[in-house]
């Protein structure tokens, strides 16, 4: 296999030499540590990570092998290498393995670094499928703010405002204020996006009450700021 990198040949972490008998999981970690510190060294504990993971023919581990790789490539911006590797983990494991799902959000991610954003909400939507169905509101919040980013990159304040409005329902049902004050202020932005600063107002006012109710001046004066420029718009 190929990852657009250069085998290290640096005799202090040899890997037969010095990790022959290192579990799969400890070269996996050791992959992981060195992941953003050091590619070239991630590369290597990956490598022999994949070399036992395809002897012992351990199907999970070898995804997880994959995975790593993806992620080396998308940080070396080599992503057509990090897709590749991403599709031979959803290929060898069930559509239905959380793994695969997890996977989609990597996906997800390097589609939108390369601009394909239609990708990009496909594997997102796709992702958000399995948090929905495992209740991780926490995840679910991250995912959509991903996907109204996306839509009103692509023009579909449609789809951003429903994204929001969503975001807003959840932040309220686990009572987060200042989770419903940022979803309101983003519905701001996207309304003055399409031109209705008055809806603008009224979703940055309720911004501003909660910031008020909270005493925090400073998200309250960046809303009030931002009320402004949709004043200043209505005219």
């Amino acid at each position: 296999f190929s990852s657009g990198l250069l085998y290290a040949q640096d005799p202090e972490y040899n890997m037969d030499k010095n990790w022959s008998r290192t579990s799969i999981h400890i070269l996996l970690d050791s992959a992981n540590y060195f992941l953003e510190i050091d590619p070239q060294r991630s590369f290597d504990f990956v490598e022999s990570a994949l070399e036992k993971s395809l002897k012992s023919q351990n199907t999970f581990n070898e995804a997880l092998c994959y995975q790593i790789l993806g992620r080396i490539n998308t940080l070396l911006e080599q992503y057509d290498i990090a897709l590749d590797y991403y599709n031979k983990v959803v290929n060898l494991m069930s559509s239905n393995d959380p793994l695969t799902f997890k996977i989609y959000s990597e996906i997800a991610s390097v589609y939108e670094l390369t601009g394909d954003l239609n990708a990009s909400i496909k594997y997102y939507s796709l992702y958000l499928d399995y948090v929905k169905r495992n209740y991780n509101v926490a995840e679910e919040i991250a995912v959509r703010y991903n996907l109204a980013g996306l839509f009103t990159a692509t023009e579909d304040y449609s789809g951003a405002l429903n994204e929001y409005n969503t975001i807003q329902s959840l932040e309220s049902s686990r009572n987060n204020p200042q989770g419903i004050a940022t979803a309101n202020t983003m519905k701001g932005e996207v309304y003055l996006m399409q031109n209705e600063p008055e809806q603008a107002i009224a979703s940055y006012q309720k911004a501003a009450d909660i910031a008020d109710e909270s005493e925090d001046k400073k998200s309250k004066s960046n809303t009030l700021r931002r009320m402004g420029k949709a004043y200043r718009q209505s005219k």
